[in-house]
Parts: structure tokens; sequence; C-alpha cells
């Protein structure tokens, strides 16, 4: 039996490219569960204890809350609507504490 050893999130607003689908078989190869997300349909929420300390999947209308502790870390592939895009690397970055090997800098 595989036990996943977590999720790697791709973020990338074409989400059916062929070089996603193969980076999503190379990260599952190596035993973990790869996601891709179009960071421009993902939500933040402001809240007034925490800042910005939630980030919702708004696929599918209703936005569902996308859970920090289970994911190892985030790879952008990310060209336009670049400053919301790095908002969103910026919360699973720095507030979420989620791992990526690209900085959120514009």
């Amino acid at each position: 039996m595989d036990i996943m050893k977590g999720e790697i999130i791709i973020l990338s607003g074409n989400t059916k490219i062929k070089a996603n689908r193969l980076l999503s078989e190379g990260i599952e190869q190596y035993g973990y569960k790869a996601r891709i997300l179009d960071p421009t349909k993902l939500q933040l929420y402001l809240s007034d204890r925490n800042g910005w300390d939630l980030v919702y999947d708004n696929y599918k209308g209703k936005p569902t809350r996308i859970h920090s502790g289970n994911i190892k870390a985030i790879i952008p592939r990310i060209g336009s609507n670049l400053a919301y895009n790095s908002f969103i690397i910026n919360q699973f970055t720095n507030n979420l504490g989620v791992y990526t090997p690209q900085t959120a800098d514009v």
C-alpha cells in the first residue's frame, strides 16, 4: 500500500497544459498528491483576528477552505495577473508557512 507523503499544489492559470500534467505525474511518482489550482480562482479571507489567514478554492461557486496542514509545497507557474497571484503565493508562504521555491516578490 502506498502512503501519500502530503500534497504539492501547482499554481497555474492554465490547468490543462501538458507541462502541468507531466509535473503532476513526477510529483506523484515521489509519493505526493499533486493538485493543480488556478490562483485566480482562489480567494483570500481577511480575518479581523489573524489577518489574511485563510485560502478558499472557489472553483465550483461555493468556496471551500484549503487546509495547509497537509500541503508540503506550492509550485507557482504563473504569468498573467501577477500582482494578485503574488498575494496568493504570499498567503501560502508567509502566513500559512508552506514552502515554495519561488518568492512572491514582483
